[in-house]
């Protein structure tokens, strides 16, 4: 049996529980022990697999719910996370990286504070972090990317991704953040990183 068969059975119950597509999608969405790729194989085997059904969602613009396919927001989900995927990884021009470390036992996160202009630049700060020792056990590289210059109605896009220590990729998300405080603190960085061009 494949690890992703494995996933859409419940073959550790001794009762024998029939569980909906939507249970397994939920399920596999919630194991955090598994990295974005083996979540879309998981989720691909289910949509292969599996009858289709309805879902009610609610929708984060109007705020009311919506009666879709499973199938159709899986697929459509797996498809936005490989293109954030390739946006994170893409070399672009006025883009900041934060990365630090968090803890897999106490969710304690260590931030290294410096901006990196790359993704290579921000592997590198990681690599060479010298204080492990105030990490306990198991962790995971957290690294966030950022368009400072590009404002929407005093929001930022950023794209957030987390590696375990091999490297793989174990979660990534988009989306926009206001500029709060915990943002501004880095203003004077920013501002050395991308001087203003001086009026002509």
């Amino acid at each position: 049996m494949t690890q992703q068969e494995d996933l859409l059975s419940e073959n550790d119950q001794s009762d024998s529980i029939v569980e909906t597509g939507a249970e397994a999608a939920g399920r596999i969405y919630r194991d955090h022990s598994l990295s974005v790729r083996e979540k879309h194989r998981a989720w691909q085997d289910l949509v292969e697999s599996c009858p289709d059904e309805t879902v009610c969602v609610k929708s984060f613009v109007f705020e009311k719910m919506e009666r879709i396919s499973l199938h159709e927001l899986l697929l459509s989900y797996m498809a936005e996370q490989k293109k954030v995927e390739a946006q994170f990884f893409t070399d672009e021009r006025d883009v900041v990286y934060l990365c630090g470390l968090q803890s897999l036992s106490t969710n304690e996160s260590i931030e290294i504070r410096e901006p990196s202009l790359s993704w290579e630049s921000c592997v590198h700060k990681i690599a060479d972090y010298q204080d492990w020792e105030m990490i306990p056990g198991r962790y995971r590289a957290v690294a966030t990317k950022f368009w400072p210059k590009r404002f929407v109605g005093g929001f930022m896009k950023e794209i957030s991704a987390e590696f375990d220590e091999t490297g793989t990729l174990m979660e990534i998300s988009s989306q926009m953040m206001m500029t709060v405080p915990r943002f501004r603190d880095l203003d004077y960085q920013m501002e050395q990183l991308f001087p203003a061009k001086d009026s002509e």
